[in-house]
């Protein structure tokens, strides 16, 4: 599959839609295998659309294999770049209050598109 491609947002805002995140999530799945799989979640699965971010979840096909290193070659490949590391993440939800610990990255899509990376064991 070939990448997909996302014009550039009305507005000057990232805007996923249902439409736009279905190939990009299958290209992940491809890029992914053999080792990983990848499901949507978040506002646009509920939606159908949001302003702000397309959320990905990836976990292992088999229990033992998991190296988060791999995921993001993975990733790399898939044309994603990094914005957030899991650290800044973190510290950015412990100034707000928060003292959630799930691992989360925030990746580029492109240049505006936005996905917030979920990876499970």
């Amino acid at each position: 599959m070939n990448k997909p491609a996302l014009d550039r947002p009305a507005k000057d805002r990232p805007k996923w839609t249902l439409e736009q995140a279905l190939p990009v999530v299958r290209y992940l799945e491809e890029k992914l295998a053999p080792n990983y799989h990848c499901a949507l979640t978040g506002s646009v699965l509920f939606q159908g659309t949001s302003f702000n971010d397309l959320d990905v979840i990836i976990f292992p096909k088999i229990s033992l294999h998991f190296d988060r290193e791999e995921i993001r070659r993975c990733l790399r490949s898939a044309d994603l770049y990094p914005l957030f590391s899991r650290e800044e993440v973190l510290s950015g939800w412990k100034k707000s209050g928060s003292l959630d610990q799930k691992w989360v990255e925030v990746w580029r899509f492109g240049l505006y598109h936005r996905i917030d990376i979920f990876i499970m064991k």
